[in-house]
């Protein structure tokens, strides 16, 4: 075997530089999620992605019959509102992104609370439930969390293994909700603590 073949040999037989890739042992569910804001900030105030890039993803998506989530910011829904009507009438589910895409690690409480109600109020009156959660740019404070509750959000999706954020939020058994009560699109581990007050509360929430 010649040293040219040897080594088409040996890259083939090991996966190439990322060694053998193995089969799945099980078929992988794959979540779609995007963020509806405008165009990457703080640095544009452009919504070109929304207003341009929305119309040919959702037909993407119808044509291939995919359905996802999209995390919109109530900023974004009261200046096109025809693009989260459309989302919505064609199954997709509608998050919550906070109301301005201003970061929740420097906010105050009453700040944050406000962010998260103007954003609900914003997004519900699409007609969708809206339980679902995604801070801008994943930074969402642990003393936040009961506020998710109280404002009627059931899951948060703050984290991430390439961004983690100010908190990671992880599915707590003590107290949290099952996976099979969160009726979402969105694949991640959740904890969402139980209104302040509540008997057996886990101890790591705030």
């Amino acid at each position: 075997m010649s040293s040219e073949r040897s080594e088409r040999h040996r890259s083939s037989s090991s996966g190439g530089p990322w060694g053998r890739l193995r089969p799945a042992a099980k078929p992988t569910d794959v979540a779609i999620t995007i963020d509806l804001e405008h165009d990457c900030p703080p640095f544009l105030t452009t919504y070109r992605g929304v207003t341009q890039g929305m119309p040919r993803l959702l037909e993407l998506l119808a044509a291939e019959q995919v359905p996802a989530t999209f995390f919109c910011t109530g900023d974004v829904a009261r200046k096109h509102p025809e693009i989260v009507r459309r989302l919505v009438d064609e199954g997709h589910e509608l998050g919550c992104h906070g109301d301005t895409h201003a970061r929740f690690g420097g906010m105050d409480r009453a700040t944050a609370e406000r962010e998260l109600a103007d954003a609900g109020q914003t997004l519900r009156a699409f007609g969708a439930p809206v339980t679902s959660f995604r801070a801008p740019n994943l930074d969402f404070p642990a003393e936040f969390v009961p506020l998710l509750r109280a404002h009627g959000f059931s899951l948060d999706s703050s984290q991430g293994k390439h961004k983690p954020g100010s908190f990671f939020v992880k599915f707590n058994r003590g107290g949290g909700m099952p996976p099979s009560d969160l009726n979402s699109s969105v694949s991640c581990s959740v904890r969402v603590c139980p209104p302040p007050g509540t008997v057996g509360k886990p101890a790591d929430c705030p």
